[in-house]
């Protein structure tokens, strides 16, 4: 009987894309909620002419597998070092750059995206996606712990049964609750009054596979189009209208601060965001304003709808 629960998700940038690296016990991935769905593929089906009825038979084609993980945002403990979840963000189209002792920042970009190797082990048995690429959210929500969920389409080797691997943790911190105390900074278009509830930020990712008949099968990421959503109480008239930003089409700059010290915080940056779709609602009995948004390219080199930073 193998134990569904002892799982253990690794993951590691690869050196030549689409080749699997070799996971150790730095490669473990602190994370909940982890899926894996080995078998993803078109269904082609054999349509033959006959004289009765009954299903025709089906044939896989294109197949890839995906898998999904979450991961704690929290800092890496020391500012300049980068996070254990970069790696991550890498793998979904971001660059990282290293302030040496100050911070780490993670950036989109369009082209030359890293690729990376990311396992499942349960009850001992490993299956492993080599050439990964994928997309990921960002959630904070008042009273919860700040989570990225990832979601990365591979290739899927059969199953394993290698040698134990004791995970290491180490560079995994605590995380920090969103609340007042540990998310002091929230500001939108100026305005740093505004309590927020809750915000998301969904990458956007378009992800896909191909198999040419001549050539090596690749997973691509084609575009992006990040948005997002993020719930404030309702502020007074001076605190800015939000409604009308939205339909006057105003863009303004988006920016959170989670964590108090040097080497705990993380700050994701907006420089461009575009409301869509206010609506008014309430939460324990007080009025709120739940908004969509999308964070745009604001400079002509584009790339720069977003920054996470770990400080």
């Amino acid at each position: 009987m193998k134990r569904y629960r002892n799982r253990l998700a690794l993951a590691k940038i690869e050196g030549t894309a689409g080749t699997a690296e070799a996971l150790v016990a730095a490669a473990a991935i602190l994370c909940s909620d982890v899926s894996l769905t080995p078998l993803v593929a078109d269904a082609v089906t054999r349509e033959a002419v006959r004289p009765f009825f009954g299903s025709h038979q089906q044939l896989p084609a294109r197949a890839h597998a995906t898998v999904q993980l979450t991961v704690e945002l929290a800092g890496s403990g020391t500012a300049g070092t980068a996070p254990p979840w970069g790696k991550l963000l890498q793998a979904c189209g971001m660059a990282e750059t290293t302030s040496a002792g100050a911070s780490v920042a993670y950036t989109p970009v369009s082209t030359g995206e890293k690729t990376a190797t990311v396992a499942v082990g349960i009850a001992g048995v490993r299956q492993t996606l080599a050439g990964c690429r994928g997309t990921f959210s960002l959630n904070l929500a008042a009273g919860g712990v700040p989570t990225l969920q990832f979601t990365f389409t591979g290739f899927y080797a059969d199953p394993a049964e290698p040698a134990a691997v004791a995970p290491n943790y180490a560079a995994w911190k605590d995380p920090l609750v969103v609340n007042k105390a540990n998310t002091a900074t929230f500001s939108f278009a100026g305005e740093t009054g505004l309590a927020l509830s809750a915000l998301s930020l969904d990458q956007g990712n378009e992800v896909g596979y191909r198999e040419p008949l001549a050539g090596d099968p690749e997973v691509l990421i084609l575009d992006r189009q990040p948005s997002g959503q993020a719930t404030v109480l309702a502020p007074a008239i001076s605190g800015g209208n939000l409604v009308k930003k939205a339909r006057d089409g105003d863009t303004d700059a988006l920016q959170i601060v989670h964590g108090k010290t040097g080497g705990e915080k993380v700050q994701i940056d907006m420089p461009k965001v575009v409301l869509n779709s206010p609506t008014h609602g309430e939460s324990e009995g007080v009025w709120t304003v739940h908004m969509n948004y999308q964070p745009l390219p604001s400079g002509t080199a584009g790339n720069d709808e977003f920054k996470i930073t770990s400080l």
